[in-house]
């Protein structure tokens, strides 16, 4: 193992995210739900909670739940602690497959790139590319799973906010599996319903991971899962032994209540309405802005139409009490300034975030 890597992004927001007073535009969370929301769509929950703190039977409710949710064979889901866990047990399970190259997406959240360096694990980049919308070659991200072992999607990406077609991933499963190598789908940004549901494209070379964390507004229960076939899930279910060796109690719980009405909390009409608002807000601040055209997710980049870098344009904003994710936590340059811009929060917020920004921009 190579030296530890710092996950810048994540630093920036245990710095900065939690500060009072700021419009909080850099997480790509969806508004979480209350306690009493919650109690609203769930009833007295604490009549499911054992009667003893012991480790949770997963297969009695979790596992089935799971299966219910995304229709998946029996044997295809493992819970795990939220996405995290799950992207950590994939890129070891990577790792102990002698794995020879692992293609990478960028730019991107930190976590895979980080995994590929922590564990000495040789990658290759494909780009989502701004003169082409911010979307990657097709043409070219084929010919890269014919090379490489392992090829990690996001979908929908974050940050941009591109989102494949179950189509497109099944040409790029079927390309792995002519060689046996894995398509890890990240998916912890789309809904199980509208065209997103990872049963469309359950295949036996694929892992699927999803959360409760973005699109259900839950990240403090944190709850995920790994969708797949049992000869890969039986491997993970050993990594999983090394790290946390199952959910937690509470998750265990309360997870299948949630899983059974997952219509219930997604968040995807609010997330879906404020894309449509700042799409149309982007458009009319064209002479000092552009985002990535956005058709899933809760994130796009923003990019400032001017000389001013990064770090002027995010000082600037966060004295306007705006505060946005800088490029360069995914290996983007500082010129031009881009920031990756969450609009999963409540559209009041939402819009005063994105006026003090259209304001800051003009006038400084």
């Amino acid at each position: 193992m190579s030296r530890l890597v710092r996950f810048a992004l994540e630093d920036f927001l245990d710095d900065f995210e939690h500060r009072s007073g700021l419009i909080n535009l850099a997480t790509s969370d969806s508004e979480p739900w209350r306690f009493e929301e919650v109690r609203t769509q769930l009833g007295d929950w604490t009549t499911v909670l054992p009667t003893t703190l012991a480790y949770p039977d997963l297969k009695a409710e979790l596992n089935p739940a799971l299966e219910r949710a995304f229709q998946v064979p029996e044997g295809w889901t493992l819970p795990t602690n939220g996405a995290e866990e799950s992207i950590a047990m994939v890129m070891h399970y990577v790792a102990a497959r002698s794995t020879k190259m692992v293609g990478l997406p960028t730019p991107a959240y930190g976590a895979f790139h980080g995994w590929v360096k922590l564990l000495n694990l040789p990658f290759k980049t494909y780009s989502y590319l701004p003169e082409q919308g911010w979307q990657p070659e097709l043409n070219e991200l084929c010919d890269l799973a014919r090379q490489c072992d392992t090829l990690v999607v996001i979908n929908p990406h974050n940050p941009v906010g591109h989102h494949f077609c179950a189509a497109d991933l099944r040409t790029l499963a079927d390309i792995l599996a002519r060689h046996d190598g894995l398509l890890i789908v990240d998916e912890v940004f789309a809904t199980h319903r509208g065209g997103t549901s990872p049963v469309q494209y359950t295949h036996r070379n694929a892992l699927i991971i999803g959360s409760l964390s973005k699109m259900y507004g839950l990240p403090g229960l944190r709850l995920g899962w790994v969708l797949g076939d049992r000869r890969h899930l039986k491997q993970l279910r050993t990594v999983q032994h090394y790290l946390t060796l199952s959910p937690s109690l509470f998750a265990a719980s309360i997870g299948p209540l949630v899983l059974d009405r997952l219509e219930a909390f997604t968040r995807e009409k609010m997330v879906a309405e404020n894309r449509e608002t700042l799409v149309k807000w982007a458009g009319d601040q064209s002479n000092l802005l552009s985002v990535s055209p956005p058709n899933g997710g809760t994130t796009v980049l923003m990019e400032v139409k001017d000389s001013r870098g990064e770090q002027q344009v995010f000082d600037l904003l966060f004295a306007a009490d705006v505060l946005l994710s800088p490029g360069r936590f995914f290996e983007l340059p500082t010129h031009p300034a881009r920031f990756r811009l969450g609009y999963g929060q409540r559209p009041d917020i939402l819009m005063s975030g994105l006026g003090r920004i259209a304001k800051t921009l003009s006038t400084s």
